[in-house]
């Protein structure tokens, strides 16, 4: 059982009882009676409930009946200006999710990163500066549709992404990994 200390009209967080509070040893074994003449009430709390953090504010409002707390959540959509508020705040993480998955695809041919991949797009050898030009335009590619997610998120047409789901919608590069050296074994069988 939860319980809740009220003081002074200000309800405080659900908990349990303490084992020992002020002068009191074992103050949580005393009969409920007891304990709530210290301002000690049991708490009804509630299960949250579900609700989109991107579109949505979640708040707990907890009420003193006749000897009793209940707890209670109310979901409120939140304004436009909350919602760029949010995004600003989730946007590094995005970035962070386009840098892993663009650096992830052009390491498969030994760049360091994209940026490192698309600065030999003046290599006098022209497979490095096809690759750069095509990781170019993967990159490019890449941010448009981070954008779009994000627009997506702070309209609430789609709610936030995990890591999985944000990389799922980028565009791949399509460099496959490079094959094994061959070492003269014949494959198992």
């Amino acid at each position: 059982m939860q319980y809740c200390l009220v003081q002074n009209d200000i309800i405080g967080r659900p908990q349990a009882l303490p084992r020992n509070w002020q002068n009191i040893s074992n103050f949580y074994l005393l009969a409920p009676e007891i304990v709530a003449s210290y301002g000690w009430y049991p708490c009804h709390t509630s299960e949250k409930p579900a609700y989109d953090e991107s579109a949505q504010r979640l708040t707990e409002a907890l009420t003193l009946g006749d000897a009793e707390v209940f707890q209670t959540w109310h979901v409120t959509d939140l304004t436009p200006e909350e919602r760029m508020q949010y995004l600003i705040s989730i946007r590094p993480q995005f970035k962070q999710y386009l840098d892993d998955h663009m650096n992830a695809e052009v390491a498969f041919r030994d760049y360091d990163n994209i940026t490192s991949a698309c600065t030999w797009k003046d290599a006098t050898d022209p497979v490095w500066a096809a690759e750069s030009r095509e990781a170019d335009q993967f990159r490019e590619a890449c941010y448009k549709v981070s954008y779009q997610i994000e627009n997506a998120v702070v309209t609430g047409q789609q709610s936030v992404p995990t890591r999985e789901q944000f990389i799922a919608q980028l565009p791949r590069l399509g460099w496959a990994p490079p094959a094994p050296p061959d070492n003269g074994n014949l494959p198992l069988s």
